[in-house]
């Protein structure tokens, strides 16, 4: 079952895959396609490490919660006065449901995408001119996916703390987990790694090599499929939160996804970072899991997150 997920990716326009699927102590990993485009080029190794992109958005809620999981429905303006809506709170940000423009959609145009790659961006530099831009709709009126929102949470980190989101996750739970696969922000991806790509004016171009900062606590983790299913399980075994506050993630959607099965539903979230797509999904005891990584070469029609959930449901 996995194989033939694997090659659906490939035959939909992915250059690789890798998957893991869990089925409580069965573990079965697969590779299908090319790491990277050149001629005589193997699969990916099933070990590499790949952009995780929104995934990391469940490695930073689970930091909010850990933190602040009594004060979700206090205003963001008491961490972030700069915000100036006081009608925002923190389960808005974490919920998509603020309202506020969402600067992603603004990174339409592969070839700005490509001669950006290398800037060093500040959260904040992202988020201020955002704010500027007409909301969607009134905080809590409506639901609308908010990258935006996600960079404010990783503010909130910082001025609660006094240390970046990447320094607490690290802390609170790569280092407690062991993932020594994953890690906050690299250019470069650690060995061993498929490379990724964008099309510009009808050529791919490898974006392997990218600075992440412009993803930050929305999008810049970098992680392996062993990693990832290790945290989603600790996460959703009850390891990493109090009961209350699991509880909340499970049921709001703070930063975690919700699909119906006939088994029953899974949680998990899908993610990608231009050249990455990262889909991960798992039963709600964590004992089924199946997490994927595809690199492309542009625009492609993968399958959807639904013809993979089952296998965890």
């Amino acid at each position: 079952m996995l194989d033939t997920l694997a090659g659906r990716f490939v035959a939909a326009g992915a250059v690789g895959v890798i998957a893991q699927r869990h089925d409580d102590d069965v573990v079965q990993t697969v590779a299908a396609g090319r790491a990277a485009l050149d001629r005589g080029v193997g699969p990916p190794d099933v070990d590499g490490h790949f952009r995780i992109g929104s995934v990391t958005k469940t490695f930073t809620a689970t930091v909010v919660l850990q933190l602040l999981h009594r004060e979700l429905d206090r205003p963001v303006t008491r961490w972030l006065p700069a915000v100036g809506d006081d009608r925002i709170t923190l389960r808005h940000l974490l919920t998509h449901r603020s309202g506020l423009h969402n600067y992603t959609d603004d990174l339409a145009d592969p070839g700005a995408i490509v001669a950006g790659r290398d800037i060093r961006w500040a959260a904040w530099d992202i988020v201020a001119p955002a704010l500027t831009r007409p909301r969607h709709f009134a905080p809590g009126a409506g639901r609308s996916y908010c990258n935006t929102g996600f960079l404010q949470l990783g503010l909130v980190v910082e001025r609660l703390t006094g240390r970046d989101w990447a320094a607490e996750i690290t802390d609170r739970i790569l280092d407690p987990l062991g993932l020594r696969g994953t890690s906050t922000g690299p250019v470069r991806l650690p060995a061993p790694h498929a490379r990724g790509y964008l099309t510009v004016d009808g050529h791919a171009v490898d974006v392997t090599e990218f600075d992440p900062s412009q993803a930050g606590a929305a999008g810049g983790l970098v992680s392996t499929l062993f990693d990832v299913n290790l945290f989603y399980r600790a996460l959703l075994g009850g390891d990493l939160l109090p009961p209350a506050a699991l509880a909340a993630m499970r049921a709001d959607g703070v930063g975690l996804g919700r699909h119906e099965t006939p088994g029953g539903p899974v949680f998990g979230h899908d993610g990608g970072f231009f050249g990455f797509q990262t889909r991960s999904w798992h039963s709600a005891d964590g004992r089924r899991q199946l997490t994927l990584s595809a690199t492309t070469a542009g625009p492609a029609a993968l399958p959807p997150t639904e013809e993979l959930v089952t296998c965890c449901g």
